[in-house]
């Protein structure tokens, strides 16, 4: 009687999806009488401040908003908190869903109306309603949103996706000054807190500014890896340096710059570099960038992640990397003196943004070490074998990587040959970040009895 209709559209799998996500990433290109070429961004400004377009913001508030967020994050979330900080939304696997940060309004009368839209009136008869932004990759975040509604059920919260002309993220930082984590303003500077300290432990007057009932801007210190600076909600038409004194002197610059910046120390951000439903938290440095908290109670993917923390050794972690022409006998003869520098001018080649590009040791065994996640220029990131691509000794059996090693990437072109045999493709070389090597845990070898 009746006809199941069928949709039209494909059936698309993950990994097509995480390499189109990578695809809308790709640089823009500049096209000569003799021939076309990548054109990327300047190196980054030791002062600058950079509009992030490719973030958007959520907001959750409501009676029960802090205890809906301590259920589905992996970070803990206290009620009446003003401080920001970085976290995760996992899967029940344990798998990566989206990489954010949480930013807690805490009275601020500005955002929270800026956040509550058509809920103002509801907002206003209670000020002391919890309400929180969430920043998320602006290609995730739709579906993010459907997440967070899935499991709302009868939490007391309201939800919604802020336009993109509603408020903007931006990334400020001064190399000349040593922002550190969760302690100190932009300001003025203050007691230094070790890298990974809880933002609970910090002094309360810091890193966040959600506490000021009449502040135009929220701000957190963006504590994944040391050096990254301030991140600042904004209203859209808002520069920082309108704000305050603090801001000026900062260069603008573009989205390029700050992903090679970012790119160089190491951090990962958003589902093109840690693929959604598939990545694992630690695999991405996630507990090392302080976006965990093996102390909280229960919270969507916890077992997993608790599990491996405690019992398991993760193996592989996304990792800086260069990568050269294996051709230029200069760098491939001598791999241990290949440095972490970006170069704007790169001409060589480079990996396409949307094959499954493999790590591999360039000798006769090509051992596999790793995967090529995405780059910009000469530099990028790679999810690494550690005990063969680093000196890094994890367990007993010790690495086994040499200083003469090198790698290359190889992948299938579309015709299906295979792309960087060894001597004529692309060199990469991996770099293990200080606040990395101090942050990755060997596990313990049991003593015997005798």
């Amino acid at each position: 009687m009746f006809q199941r209709t069928r949709s039209t559209l494909p059936y698309i799998c993950r990994q097509c999806r995480a390499a189109e996500a990578r695809r809308t990433h790709t640089t823009t290109t500049t096209t000569t009488s003799s021939s076309t070429h990548p054109v990327f961004p300047p190196p980054p400004p030791p002062s600058g401040a950079a509009y992030l377009a490719n973030r958007r913001l959520i907001a959750i508030h409501g009676q029960d908003a802090a205890k809906f967020l301590q259920g589905i994050i992996s970070n803990n979330v206290r009620a009446g908190d003003t401080k920001g900080f970085y976290a995760a939304f996992l899967t029940a696997q344990g798998r990566v869903l989206n990489d954010v940060f949480v930013y807690p309004l805490a009275g601020n009368k500005a955002w929270l109306a800026r956040a509550a839209g058509e809920a103002q009136a509801q907002l206003q008869a209670g000020a002391d309603v919890p309400a929180y932004l969430v920043e998320v990759d602006a290609a995730e975040a739709a579906s993010l949103l459907q997440h967070i509604r899935r499991h709302k059920l009868r939490a007391k919260i309201a939800v919604r996706l802020l336009d993109a002309d509603e408020a903007g993220v931006w990334s400020v930082w001064r190399e000349s000054e040593k922002w550190t984590p969760y302690a100190g303003s932009f300001d003025s500077a203050a007691a230094a807190t070790p890298h990974g300290s809880s933002r609970h432990e910090a002094d309360s007057s810091g890193s966040s500014n959600s506490s000021d009932t009449d502040s135009p801007y929220l701000s957190l210190i963006d504590a994944r890896a040391p050096g990254m600076g301030h991140r600042l909600l904004l209203p859209r038409s808002t520069h920082p340096s309108t704000l305050s004194a603090a801001f000026s002197g900062l260069e603008d610059t573009s989205l390029g710059s700050y992903t090679v910046r970012r790119m160089l120390r190491g951090v990962a951000e958003g589902q093109a570099e840690m693929q959604r439903d598939a990545a694992f938290p630690l695999n991405s440095n996630l507990d090392a960038m302080g976006a965990v908290d093996f102390r909280k109670g229960c919270y969507i993917g916890q077992e997993l992640t608790i599990r491996t923390h405690h019992t398991g050794v993760v193996r592989k972690r996304l990792l800086p990397c260069r990568i050269y022409a294996l051709a230029d006998a200069r760098l491939a003869d001598h791999p241990a003196d290949v440095p972490l520098e970006y170069d704007a001018g790169y001409a060589g080649p480079t990996p396409p943004p949307d094959r499954d590009v493999a790590v591999l040791r360039n000798d006769r065994k090509a051992k596999n070490a790793g995967r090529w996640i995405r780059g910009l220029g000469n530099v990028g990131l790679a999810l690494c074998r550690l005990e063969v691509c680093t000196d890094l000794k994890l367990t007993g059996e010790g690495t086994v990587w040499r200083p003469e090693h090198n790698f290359r990437l190889e992948w299938k072109g579309e015709d299906g040959a295979v792309v960087g045999a060894s001597g004529t493709g692309v060199g990469v070389k991996a770099f293990v970040p200080d606040w990395l090597r101090g942050r990755i845990r060997v596990r313990k070898e049991a003593g015997r009895v005798e």
